[in-house]
């Protein structure tokens, strides 16, 4: 899964870097439910968003590292410690590759549109990795209290 996120950020960073000279100055920077841009702004701004996409996979990687920093749902003992911090290393470690997507996907999506590239996936693909995001939430509590 670490390598999933990987290629998400190395994916999205190269689309930015391949697309960023050809960029309008003013790039969609807000999308509508329905994937409609409803605000533009500087192209710039989508570095600040590349690399808050970076942090953020960096951090739940080093996260990932340190299950004795989490706040667990169950009581910890030395009985479960092990088979707890295995399964919220797994939920971060999974959940890192949806929410790398999460920041990435507008991003694929404001240069799409300032390109004229049209492609109408963005509201369904935000959907999608909210419904995972929250059915991984939901996997892994059950787990923490099903191990407890």
């Amino acid at each position: 899964m670490d390598a999933a996120a990987g290629a998400v950020v190395l994916a999205v960073l190269v689309l930015l870097i391949g697309r960023y000279n050809r960029l309008p100055d003013l790039v969609p920077t807000h999308f509508s439910f329905s994937g409609v841009a409803d605000a533009q702004g500087p192209r710039h701004l989508l570095w600040i968003i590349a690399s808050l996409m970076v942090l953020l996979c960096a951090g739940l990687t080093l996260l990932a590292a340190r299950p004795h920093w989490y706040n667990y749902p169950v009581e910890i003992n030395v009985q479960n410690k092990f088979r707890q911090e295995q399964n919220m290393v797994k939920f971060i470690t999974r959940a890192k590759v949806v929410v790398v997507a999460l920041v990435g996907l507008p991003i694929v999506q404001s240069t799409n549109l300032a390109l004229g590239v049209h492609a109408n996936f963005f509201p369904l693909a935000i959907l999608s990795l909210v419904a995972i995001l929250l059915a991984l939430v939901g996997y892994h509590l059950f787990q923490a209290f099903r191990l407890a």
